[in-house]
C-alpha cells in the first residue's frame, strides 16, 4: 500500500465539507501508526451527534477567530446507507 495514500473510514457517519473542485468529500482525517508508520485515515464516527459536534466545535471555534464558517458548507455523509442526512 502506498504510504501516502488515506485509508477509509472505519465508521458510519462522515463530516464533508464542500470543495469547489470535487463537490462533497470527507476532507477530514486522523494519523494512525499502522506496522510502524504512521498513515492518514478519513476521519468517521460512530453516531451522528458524535460528528454533527466536530462540526459545530469547528464552526466556532473558527469564527471565535474571525472566520467566516457556516453549517452550509458541511454535510453529514451516512456510509451504511450512502445518503446525506
Amino acid at each position: 500500500m502506498d504510504s501516502q495514500k488515506t485509508l477509509p473510514a472505519i465508521n458510519r457517519y462522515e463530516a464533508h465539507t464542500y470543495t469547489m473542485c470535487e463537490g462533497w468529500v470527507n476532507t477530514w482525517s486522523i494519523s494512525e501508526l499502522i506496522d510502524d508508520r504512521a498513515r492518514d485515515r478519513l476521519d468517521s464516527y460512530q453516531t451522528v451527534n458524535e460528528v454533527q459536534t466536530e462540526i459545530d466545535d469547528l464552526i466556532r471555534r473558527a469564527n471565535l477567530q474571525d472566520m467566516d464558517y457556516s453549517h452550509d458548507d458541511y454535510a453529514i455523509f451516512d456510509n451504511e446507507k450512502g445518503v446525506y442526512i
